[in-house]
């Protein structure tokens, strides 16, 4: 399975910082809980995440924060 992301991710920063938010972002406390509600969801699974800013990768858990593997 794969997923594009769209905007909910900016930057790979903010899988260690996922409440920081881009100037793009137009409601910035939904746009926090979506970007983090999707890592939580997606970290450790085999789903692809296709960021439309970086490369293609999967979400790991890193402590309480999270990272990519990118493909």
């Amino acid at each position: 399975m794969a997923v594009a992301t769209g905007d909910v991710l900016h930057h790979p920063i903010q899988a260690i910082h996922p409440g920081w938010n881009s100037s793009a972002c137009e409601l910035p406390d939904l746009a926090r809980a979506t970007r983090r509600a999707f890592l939580e969801a997606n970290a450790g699974s085999p789903t692809v995440v296709l960021p439309a800013h970086f490369p293609p990768c999967r979400v790991v858990a890193d402590g309480a924060a999270f990272g990519f593997d990118y493909l």
